[in-house]
């Protein structure tokens, strides 16, 4: 079990599926987080990849993000996310859009749909380590990033990224035990 740390959902309680499906990010990670990016999630337009439970996004929610869509492909987990969006009532539903494509095909949709992206989170699973560089080299390749955008990655301690994927590089990078998140800006 998971909770919102702050905002309007301020210690709500998500759920989390079981297993090693998935990993939650863990609420000192996830203050971590929003610490790195607190001035600019008011108002922000955030997509949350590979979201699990849906609690990074839905923190982005609490926190004053304008929209934030949500991608998850694994059944179990868009559940997990529909259940705790349910929770957040009254959140005004067109706030949050849930793609349930992989990730690949869901940037298309989004490049579709001209989206343009303040605030991007990358969490895929930790064994999964190939969609680290495929997810950054589509969202470049769809053009969602808006000007000065930052994108970040939630890896193990023990994964090396690059220093720069296209037009974004890495400003930041702090860890909590296994885990690191690496900021990168647009330029």
């Amino acid at each position: 079990m998971v909770r919102v740390i702050a905002g309007k959902f301020k210690h709500q309680r998500l759920t989390t599926l079981r297993g090693s499906e998935t990993r939650p990010t863990s609420d000192k990670l996830k203050e971590t987080l929003f610490n790195l990016i607190r001035e600019e999630v008011e108002e922000s337009v955030f997509l949350d990849c590979f979201s699990g439970s849906g609690s990074v996004g839905i923190e982005a929610l609490s926190r004053g993000a304008r929209d934030v869509t949500l991608i998850e492909c694994a059944p179990r987990a868009v559940q997990v996310i529909e259940r705790n969006l349910k929770t957040l009532s009254p959140a005004p539903p067109d706030r949050v859009t849930l793609l349930t494509q992989p990730v690949q095909v869901s940037l298309r949709i989004l490049q579709r749909r001209m989206c343009k992206f303040g605030i991007v989170f990358i969490d895929p699973p930790y064994d999964a380590v190939q969609h680290y560089p495929r997810t950054l080299e589509q969202i470049h390749r769809c053009q969602i990033l808006a000007p000065r955008a930052c994108v970040i990655l939630e890896h193990s301690k023990w994964l090396t990224l690059q220093p720069r994927y296209h037009d974004l590089s890495r400003v930041r990078q702090v860890g909590h035990g296994d885990s690191h998140l690496s900021l990168y800006r647009g330029t």
